[in-house]
C-alpha cells in the first residue's frame, strides 16, 4: 500500500489498486522469540571455554539471561554493586525499562558463575564498576560491555551449540518465561521477575 501510494506520488503508477484495502494491525508489543529445550539451554551455557577469562564471563552472562530472564540491555548496564547477598539469598538488582528496579534472587548456578568470573576477573571488590567488561582493554580496563557485544556473543556460542537458525537473546527471556508458566508459578510472579507491566 505503501509503495503503490509513493508510486502514485512520483506519477509512475496511475492508480493505486490497494486502495481501500483495510490491513491487519500489527501487534508492535509483541516479539516472537523461540524458546530453547533444556538440552538446548544446557549445550549453549556450556559453550563458553570454562578456564580463559572471557569464557568465564560468558557463562556468566548465559547463565544471567537464561536464569533472570533480563533483557540484553539490563545484563550490560549491571556494576558489581548490584550483585550482593540479601537475607540470606544472592540477588541481582537490574535497572529495567523506564528506569526502574528490579531485585531478583538468584539460582545457585547463576551465583556460581558470576563468582567464578568475578574471581578470575579481580574486579569484585570494585562496587562501581560495571559487572561484566570488555577483555584485553589496556586503554581502558573497565569499559563495560554493549548490548551489540553481548547479542554477537549470544550468536556465536548459539551456532557452537548447534542451535536453530533465529535463536536470539530474547530466546533466553522466552524460555525463563515459558519454564516458569509449565512449572506453574504464579503469573503475577513471572511478570514480576522479568520487569513486565
Amino acid at each position: 500500500s505503501s509503495l503503490f501510494q509513493h508510486l502514485c506520488e512520483r506519477q509512475v503508477a496511475t492508480r493505486n489498486p490497494v486502495t481501500g484495502v483495510k490491513r491487519p494491525r500489527a501487534n508492535a508489543s509483541r516479539v516472537d522469540a523461540a524458546a530453547l529445550t533444556a538440552a538446548q539451554v544446557r549445550r549453549l551455557l556450556h559453550a563458553p571455554k570454562a578456564d580463559t577469562l572471557k569464557g568465564m564471563r560468558d557463562r556468566a552472562i548465559l547463565h544471567v539471561l537464561f536464569y533472570t530472564g533480563c533483557r540484553v540491555s539490563e545484563v550490560t548496564t549491571l556494576k558489581v554493586k548490584d550483585w550482593f547477598e540479601d537475607a540470606g539469598y544472592w540477588v541481582l538488582d537490574f535497572v529495567i525499562k523506564g528506569g526502574r528496579r528490579n531485585r531478583l534472587a538468584i539460582h545457585q548456578e547463576l551465583r556460581l558463575a558470576v563468582q567464578a568470573y568475578l574471581a578470575a576477573s579481580g574486579h569484585g571488590a570494585e562496587r562501581e564498576s560495571p559487572l561484566f567488561l570488555a577483555v584485553r582493554q589496556r586503554s581502558n580496563p573497565h569499559k563495560p560491555l554493549t548490548s551489540r557485544q553481548v547479542s554477537k556473543l549470544f550468536h556465536r556460542y548459539a551456532r557452537e551449540a548447534n542451535l536453530p537458525v533465529g535463536v536470539t537473546p530474547h530466546s533466553a527471556r522466552a524460555t525463563f518465561i515459558t519454564e516458569a508458566l509449565d512449572r506453574k508459578c504464579p503469573i503475577e510472579a513471572v511478570q514480576a521477575s522479568v520487569g513486565h507491566r
